[in-house]
C-alpha cells in the first residue's frame, strides 16, 4: 500500500520498492533516535530548536516565536 500511495504521488514505483527494501537511509533514523536520547525525548511532537532549546507536545504560536526569539538572542 505504501508503494502504491508514494507512486501516486509521483515517485518511481521501482526506485521506492528498492529503497524500502533495502537499508538504505537507515543512518537517518539511527541519528534522529540518538538527538532523541540526547534531548530525553519521550513523546511527539518534540521540537529541538538549535540543538538548546526544546519544546514538547502541541504549542501554542506564541510559545515558538518566543523559543525563537531566544534562539535568536543565543540563550
Amino acid at each position: 500500500m505504501l508503494i502504491d500511495v508514494v507512486a501516486e504521488a509521483g515517485l518511481e514505483r521501482q526506485i521506492v520498492e528498492a529503497m524500502l527494501n533495502s537499508d538504505e537511509g537507515m543512518d537517518v533514523f539511527t541519528d534522529a533516535g540518538e538527538v532523541s536520547r540526547q534531548h530525553g525525548v519521550s513523546g511527539v511532537p518534540f521540537f529541538i530548536i538549535n540543538n538548546e532549546i526544546t519544546l514538547s507536545g502541541a504549542q501554542q504560536p506564541d510559545t515558538f516565536l518566543e523559543a525563537f526569539r531566544l534562539a535568536i538572542a543565543g540563550k
